[in-house]
């Protein structure tokens, strides 16, 4: 019996699939099974490569309207029978010891709604990202969950999943949010098990969602969540990094006069900052 479950939903992202299946095959657990989600892939080759890797243990689904990286995830964890659920990127890896050392953690005690590691970047950009150990009230103020993070599929079902709104982005935050509302804790494990691949076709490369993505996924975030924003204390320093982020992506793209509102929000929010108060005496 299978005791784990890597749900792989890929879009257009068939030439890194097998590298990454290749990456659960050298798992030191063996009794892990995947699903593929071929997201109505439109570039001729991903639904061909992904069919090359179905195998006892690799089930390749080819769904006929894409659903966005948001929503493809549900239709894969609801297939999954195992209490263990891995979200997995097509382009992404594992170290080989990710099940070894995140599935007992997940299933020890019944609380433990996700286990989280560090990472490494490689592909285009290389380097490592450090988590930090969880604190429910840190997480309201930042996301230091990756997105690659088990979890069990009971809290899934306790929350609303992966939710359309964010589709543009901040899928794994708004979820990771879900998950410790419905009364959950993360565990931490710092070690880079898993691998973030950087290429140039890579959600984080492109402007796929628009160019302000971030800043209207940051928004969504505080409307779901807005309870446990406000019960840890979290709301003005979310607006003011939601504003302050949003303001100087638009200076660096040459839009100044976009950008003036952006760093009024953000005086209004933080009356000593020096940026915000240069920018505003000074804009161009």
């Amino acid at each position: 019996m299978p005791t784990v479950t890597a749900v792989i939903p890929c879009f257009n992202h068939g030439e890194f699939l097998a590298e990454c299946i290749a990456s659960l095959r050298a798992q030191t657990v063996t009794s892990w099974r995947a699903i593929v989600l071929d997201d109505a892939s439109t570039d001729g080759v991903t639904p061909a490569l992904c069919d090359a890797q179905a195998d006892e243990r690799v089930q390749i689904i080819h769904l006929p309207q894409n659903l966005g990286r948001a929503l493809v995830r549900n239709h894969g964890i609801a297939l999954a029978t195992t209490e263990a659920i891995l979200n997995l990127d097509a382009d992404d890896t594992l170290h080989p010891q990710f099940f070894e050392k995140t599935v007992p953690l997940l299933l020890a005690e019944p609380d433990v709604g996700v286990v989280y590691t560090d990472y490494r970047i490689f592909g285009v950009r290389h380097g490592t990202r450090t988590a930090e150990p969880f604190d429910l009230t840190r997480l309201y103020h930042e996301q230091f969950i990756g997105g690659a993070s088990l979890f069990r599929k009971s809290a899934w079902a306790k929350t609303h999943g992966y939710h359309g709104d964010f589709s543009i982005g901040n899928e794994d935050y708004d979820f990771w949010l879900s998950i410790v509302e419905a009364g959950y804790r993360g565990v931490y494990v710092a070690e880079s098990l898993y691998n973030y691949r950087m290429h140039k076709h890579s959600w984080s490369s492109t402007n796929a969602g628009g160019d302000d993505r971030v800043f209207r996924s940051r928004w969504s975030l505080l409307r779901h969540h807005r309870a446990g924003f406000e019960a840890h204390q979290a709301v003005a320093a979310f607006e003011l990094t939601t504003y302050r982020d949003e303001a100087m992506r638009l200076e660096k793209a040459g839009y100044w006069r976009a950008a003036r509102p952006m760093w009024q929000e953000v005086l209004a929010r933080a009356p000593h900052d020096w940026r915000a108060r240069l920018r505003l005496i000074w804009p161009y």
